[in-house]
């Protein structure tokens, strides 16, 4: 698995089988070839505005590596017996 993180994808060629993309910093162009593409864009997770939501400490959102890194460390740390996974649908944001 390749992850290029910070880069704009410009193209994707479908029949060369080939992401075209811009470097945020940089801003200098590249390509790469592909088998399969998974897009990650770097949205923000919505968290439904739900009163004490946003302050509790058992309440993860999962976007990223970083995300469940933490995710990890608190099911090691705390061993909570039930867990329960929310996925909004599109509608609900």
């Amino acid at each position: 698995m390749d992850v290029r993180v910070l880069k704009e994808v410009i193209q994707i060629d479908r029949e060369q089988k080939l992401v075209r993309f811009r470097d945020m910093i940089t801003r200098e162009t590249d390509e790469q070839s592909y088998d399969i593409v998974v897009l990650s864009p770097g949205a923000k997770p919505m968290i439904p505005d739900i009163p004490g939501l946003h302050e509790t400490m058992n309440v993860f959102t999962l976007r990223n590596i970083h995300d469940t890194d933490v995710i990890k460390a608190y099911l090691d740390e705390r061993h909570p017996k039930h867990v329960t996974v929310i996925r909004l649908s599109g509608e609900a944001r």
